[in-house]
């Protein structure tokens, strides 16, 4: 009987053991997920990159720049025009630029 019950408590022991090494394998597992989501840099916008400030494997101090994005829905020009022409185009109106060197 007493032989019964130290094996009882002999597997409690490894049930618990058991526990506690999935529970700290779980912990390893969501460390090393963090780093893996932590590797991507997402744009809080739709955005291109303007300057380029690291490069990769580059070490930055904690909140270093990276890039220099430039917002796409926020993009504008000014464009002077001649008096005559000025006349003719409503204030804040939209226009379609073409460039000489990419007229398409």
């Amino acid at each position: 009987m007493e032989s019964n019950r130290s094996a009882l408590e002999a597997a409690r022991s490894k049930v618990a053991a058991d526990v506690a090494s999935i529970a700290a394998a779980q912990a390893s597992i969501d460390q090393i997920q963090t780093q893996l989501n932590d590797r991507d840099l997402k744009a809080p916008v739709r955005a291109r990159v303007l300057y380029k400030l690291a490069e990769p494997g580059e070490v930055l101090q904690s909140g270093g720049n990276v890039v220099t994005l430039i917002d796409l829905t926020d993009v504008y020009m000014t464009i002077y025009l001649p008096d005559i022409e000025a006349g003719k185009v409503p204030y804040g109106a939209d226009a379609r630029v073409v460039l000489d060197a990419a007229p398409q």
